[in-house]
C-alpha cells in the first residue's frame, strides 16, 4: 500500500473517530451512554495510530500518549453533555 493511501485511510479513520466521540445531544433527561460511542471511537483512533506507526510517522510512547489523550477528551466530552 502506498503512503498516500495509507495517508488517506489514517486521516479517514481520525475524522471518524472524532465524529463518534461527540455525543449526541438527547432530547429526554435521560443522557446518551458513554460506552458505545467511545469505544466505536477509540478503535478509529487507534486504527489511525497504526496507519501512522506503520508509516513510520509516530513512534510507540507518543501514539500511547496520544490514544490515552483522546480517550480522556471524549470522556471529558461526556461529562460536559450530562451536566444539565
Amino acid at each position: 500500500m502506498r503512503d498516500t493511501y495509507k495517508q488517506i485511510a489514517e486521516f479517514g479513520l481520525l475524522a471518524l473517530a472524532f465524529f463518534l466521540a461527540v455525543p449526541p445531544l438527547s432530547s429526554t433527561p435521560e443522557p446518551y451512554d458513554l460506552m458505545p460511542g467511545l469505544a466505536f471511537a477509540g478503535l478509529a483512533f487507534t486504527g489511525s495510530l497504526v496507519f501512522a506507526l506503520y508509516r513510520k510517522a509516530e513512534t510507540w510512547p507518543f501514539a500511547a500518549a496520544k490514544l490515552l489523550l483522546f480517550l480522556m477528551f471524549g470522556w471529558g466530552l461526556h461529562l460536559r453533555m450530562t451536566i444539565h
